[in-house]
């Protein structure tokens, strides 16, 4: 009973806070509805925008010099400075020791140049800071985290922890966006624009309302000692629960799916929890590929949807270069995919729907992927009229 009644009181703030959310319009986030919270590409482009002394913003280089305060910068010459986005510093070498493409390159009239690599979810690449400081052994080096983490050994290589600098979204960049945001007081359309990124960073780094919203259900935990165990055992049990709604939830939903559509469901592995699970649907007269639906980083995060092969000789990335009127991305394992929008990462949010009735639900995971599903079979269709594409 004493458990029950503590749920309640935590569904109850939880309510509570959601409808404040929708009465104040906090829901509403432009970048939200677009897809782009969690892309890595539109967050640097984003940033990079507001950084170049030459962006649409007018600003000059306003934000550019309020950046170099945050990171307390002070020997940058910010008059007629250069950036580059996704500069291509060559190709990578055997030894991983040169090339590469940086996220954001700075430079000023006296050559010197910031690097800035901007990592939200995607893994660290092999030797890739090492190979950004050959590049330029006196840049400045930051590394871009949601919260400020360190780089990895893999990326540093034979670098030591004080070649580059830390920095995060929670605290450098939205102390800097807060003061870009004064500075566009005049200029209502970009003010309002920055007000609205500064909300998702603070959706994405659990800050803004959700930060209230803790407070409130910390409170409540330390009321007392019984919610104090109950909430401990609670979490001890998350993965678990995660896990149940997988197996109970949603596997028998996308075996269902596969059934109505006459394809074949197989799982990729049982790590649920770990980068590259996920599961793919194939025809049994396809000898040479899937269709694949899969997590590139751990903890469900950044779901994309392709083209899987075996063969290396299929070539499904440039067939759809000419058959698609949409840009796909290439892959190892996944020849060709997408980010699956608004679920490209799966937070608890995700788990409620797939636990709730289907009738109930607004937008229904299952029918996004089924949807997603037919647009890759209309896709093999036309595979057949390519030459060199077997099914």
């Amino acid at each position: 009973m004493q458990l029950n009644v503590f749920l309640k009181q935590i569904y109850d703030i939880t309510k509570y806070h959601e409808n404040i959310a929708n009465i104040t319009g906090e829901n509403f986030n432009i970048f939200r509805i677009l897809g782009l919270s969690t892309d890595e590409l539109s967050h640097t482009s984003f940033i990079a925008s507001l950084l170049n002394p030459k962006g649409s913003h007018g600003r000059g280089e306003a934000f550019l010099v309020l950046f170099l305060e945050e990171v307390n910068i002070q020997d940058f010459k910010v008059l007629n400075a250069k950036l580059e986005k996704e500069k291509n510093i060559g190709p990578i070498d055997r030894e991983y020791q040169n090339g590469g493409q940086i996220d954001i390159l700075i430079t000023d009239n006296s050559n010197n140049q910031i690097i800035i690599e901007n990592k939200i979810y995607a893994k660290d690449q092999k030797n890739q800071l090492l190979r950004y400081s050959n590049y330029n052994k006196k840049a400045k080096i930051f590394y871009l985290t949601l919260d400020g983490t360190d780089a990895s050994p893999y990326s540093l290589g034979s670098l030591g922890s004080e070649s580059y600098i830390r920095i995060s979204y929670s605290e450098t960049i939205l102390k800097w966006l807060e003061k870009c945001r004064k500075e566009s007081a005049s200029f209502p359309l970009l003010r309002e624009t920055i007000s609205q990124y500064i909300f998702l960073l603070k959706k994405i780094t659990q800050q803004a309302r959700s930060q209230e919203m803790g407070n409130d259900i910390i409170g409540t935990i330390m009321s007392d000692i019984k919610n104090i165990e109950s909430a401990f055992s609670i979490a001890k049990n998350m993965k678990k629960l995660k896990k149940q709604i997988i197996i109970t939830k949603l596997l028998p939903s996308l075996k269902e799916m596969a059934e109505r559509n006459e394809l074949e469901f197989s799982l990729i592995n049982d790590n649920y929890f770990e980068a590259n699970w996920g599961f793919d649907f194939k025809k049994e007269e396809w000898k040479n590929y899937k269709l694949r639906f899969k997590f590139l980083a751990a903890g469900f995060k950044n779901f994309i949807y392709g083209f899987n092969s075996d063969n290396d000789v299929l070539k499904i990335h440039d067939t759809l270069k000419v058959i698609s009127d949409t840009e796909w991305k290439v892959g190892i394992q996944t020849r060709a995919y997408k980010s699956l929008g608004n679920y490209r990462d799966w937070d608890d949010k995700v788990f409620i729907i797939l636990s709730s009735d289907r009738s109930e639900k607004e937008n229904d995971l299952i029918e996004i992927i089924e949807i997603k599903i037919k647009e890759l079979l209309a896709l093999t269709e036309r595979f057949k009229d390519e030459k060199g594409l077997t099914l």
